[in-house]
């Protein structure tokens, strides 16, 4: 392999979230999900994809042999599992988003997580609320914003969410 290559895996990590590039749309997402259908096992070998599909199950187990999977970085971001599971757009059937951040917090992650892009801090709640200029259909809001957002915001995260108040600000309603 060479050292350009990406492997699958952090290849699904990284079409699954949404990037605020140019590249954001759904047929980032629609390649995620085709590499997961086709490595049905990575939810019980990847904390970050666990994380980011809204695996609860397979989260929980995850936590419970690695006591520091919630606060450890990785994945082709070099994010928490918390910031995977706020920025993926691709959740299996069963999925249980909130609960996968409620697991996250109580764990340790940090309710205030986040990184920096174009001198912005894109946070885990950014994340959550979605949106931005490219438009609702290229950088939706994920599937369980508001719940994600009120477990983000009852474990401490920032009100005053700049970037997340920016991205919103693009539809009249």
């Amino acid at each position: 392999m060479s050292s350009n290559a990406v492997a699958p895996v952090d290849e699904f990590l990284d079409f699954a979230c949404l990037t605020y590039r140019g590249d954001d749309d759904p047929d980032r997402r629609a390649r995620a999900e085709s590499l997961l259908a086709v490595h049905p096992t990575w939810p019980s070998e990847n904390v970050w994809v666990a994380a980011a599909i809204g695996d609860l199950a397979a989260l929980r187990a995850h936590l419970a042999s690695h006591p520091n999977a919630a606060t450890r970085s990785g994945g082709p971001r070099d994010w928490g599992p918390l910031l995977y599971a706020c920025y993926s757009r691709v959740l299996i059937p069963a999925a249980d988003a909130p609960g996968v951040v409620q697991a996250l917090l109580a764990a340790g992650a940090d309710p205030n997580s986040g990184f920096s892009l174009w001198d912005s801090r894109f946070t885990a709640l950014t994340g959550a609320m979605g949106e931005g200029e490219r438009g609702i259909e290229r950088q939706p809001p994920h599937a369980d914003a508001h719940p994600i957002a009120d477990r983000l915001l009852e474990a401490g995260a920032s009100a005053n969410d700049p970037q997340g108040l920016y991205n919103t600000m693009h539809r009249a309603d």
